[in-house]
Order: C-alpha cells, then structure tokens, then sequence
C-alpha cells in the first residue's frame, strides 16, 4: 500500500499496566490501520506496542484514557499536558517511505521506544 502525498504514517508507543484493555481500546479507533509491533507483556509489567496510521499531520486523536505518545510529522502531539511528556524525534530518508523514530524520557534520560 503506497503512502498518498498527502498523508503521513502516525507511529504510536504506549507504556500501560493493562495490556488487553488498552490493546483493545487502541484496535477500536477508525484510524488504526494494522498492528505492526507488539511486545506482549503480562499485568502490571510495561509493554510497547507500535500501530501504523495515515493521518493528516493536524490530526491528534484523543486516547484519554490512555498514557500515550503520538509521533506525528516531526512533532510530538501531546494527549494531556499534565502528564508526563516523552520527547520523540521522526526522521525519513528519500529512499523509503518508513519512518525512524525514538523517544526519550527526559526525567531518566532513557530511550523508552525506538523504530525501527
């Protein structure tokens, strides 16, 4: 599937403690195309899953019960500024379509999500 000029591909990692619930909160939303990553995880233990979306770069779907970041077009959409960011960057080379990204916790200092 070819990526319109006009679209762009939303990657999406979340840390929860409930890994079906907000799987399945996530699989519900009318832009989730497919799941391209998941690291199962079991209760209380942190996961990261990754989807991959078409979106335009003003979207920013609202995940409110969900503690989650969205990489969008070089910016970081945040869900609720009260709480706490993760810093992403988003690269693309001309050769290919796919997106690079990682996220850092600024508080640790640690990277908590990178693609590919």
């Amino acid at each position: 599937m070819s990526m319109d000029e006009n679209s762009m591909r939303l990657w999406e990692m979340q840390a929860s403690n409930d890994a079906a619930f907000k799987l399945s909160a996530l699989m519900n939303s009318s832009t989730a195309l497919k799941m391209t990553k998941f690291v199962n995880a079991t209760r209380n233990e942190k996961f990261e899953v990754m989807y991959k979306f078409f979106a335009q770069p003003t979207v920013c779907d609202d995940y409110s019960d969900l503690l989650t970041v969205h990489v969008m077009n070089n910016k970081l959409c945040p869900l609720d500024p009260a709480k706490p960011q993760i810093r992403c960057r988003v690269g693309c080379t001309p050769s290919t379509d796919i997106y690079l990204a990682v996220c850092k916790d600024p508080t640790t200092k640690r990277i908590t999500f990178r693609y590919p």
